[in-house]
């Protein structure tokens, strides 16, 4: 096992390149350690040790990138061998929903999303060290990665959401004017939180446990489709609405496959968002009549 540590961000797209190039049906696998507070030293040495018990994986690249996600390049191994590894490191770790965490991306169709996810973890470590030398604290800036879950929040998500006593709304959309507008349409009678980009939703789903999710497809860095998947890896009961300026038949036939429950087309109106939080079944399941009051007024 090579494991590759400086300057891996410019290292991993450059090998990615030339994968894709010339073996294109080559994978590339994932562990979004950047998500989890699990130390560097446990998972790394539980790595190597797997990867010395299983042949095809002990001339495999590791490129641990600098906000400590993992991506790994190996010759002609297929994902049924990393989800055996990932099953191994879950063991060893004692995190047993580590899967939830880690993806495969064939190359010839994922490779310009790795290219991207690639050049975006250059930018954040270029405005991390710009901090550290004009001496600022990394907290005091905007986030420079996508931020890890508390586990227990995600472990007691449900039951908080049951206790809720207004319909909780999540939304995560990158236009200012978007926000505003849903602020003024249901402040008052609804909690509302907000986010304006893809790499704090996560984060930000599990911190709220909202009863309803509006999701922006179109967003920086990591789109609603992207986000669509992860957040139903974690709670596969999510109630997530997508809403966008793009009208692209496309666009609206992925996201319902992907587990959408509807699409709302910019721009909305009030009524366009409460006939969605109307149906949301955490909003019904505490007031079944929640429904007919809305339509009432």
């Amino acid at each position: 096992m090579i494991v590759i540590t400086q300057d891996t961000e410019k290292i991993l797209a450059k090998d990615l390149k030339k994968t894709y190039v010339n073996s294109p049906e080559d994978y590339c696998f994932s562990i979004s350690f950047s998500r989890l507070s699990i130390q560097k030293e446990e998972w790394l040495g539980a790595m190597s040790d797997i990867s010395l018990n299983l042949q095809s994986m002990k001339t495999m690249k590791v490129y641990i990138c600098y906000d400590n996600d993992v991506f790994i390049l190996a010759n002609n191994m297929p994902p049924k061998t990393f989800q055996i590894f990932v099953k191994e490191l879950a063991k060893k770790i004692s995190f047993p929903s580590l899967e939830n965490f880690c993806a495969d991306h064939l190359l010839a169709s994922s490779w310009k999303k790795l290219d991207n996810i690639c050049a975006y973890k250059q930018e954040s470590l270029y405005r991390y060290n710009v901090i550290k030398g004009n001496g600022i604290e990394a907290d005091e800036s905007e986030p420079l990665t996508e931020e890890s879950y508390d586990i227990d929040l995600l472990s007691n998500l449900n039951d908080r959401r049951r206790r809720h006593k207004y319909p909780h709304v999540f939304v995560v959309d990158d236009d200012a004017m978007s926000r505003s507008l849903i602020r003024v349409s249901l402040q008052g009678e609804h909690k509302i939180e907000f986010c304006s980009d893809g790499t704090q939703a996560l984060s930000g789903y599990v911190k709220y446990a909202p009863d309803v999710l509006f999701l922006d497809i179109g967003l920086p860095y990591k789109n609603g489709h992207e986000l669509i998947q992860e957040i139903l890896s974690i709670d596969p009961k999510a109630y997530i609405i997508m809403f966008s300026g793009l009208k692209d038949k496309s666009n609206v036939l992925k996201a319902i496959d992907n587990g959408a429950k509807g699409y709302i087309t910019k721009p909305f109106s009030r009524d366009h968002l409460l006939r969605y939080i109307s149906k949301s079944p955490f909003v019904l399941e505490r007031d079944p009549n929640y429904s007919a009051k809305k339509q009432s007024l």
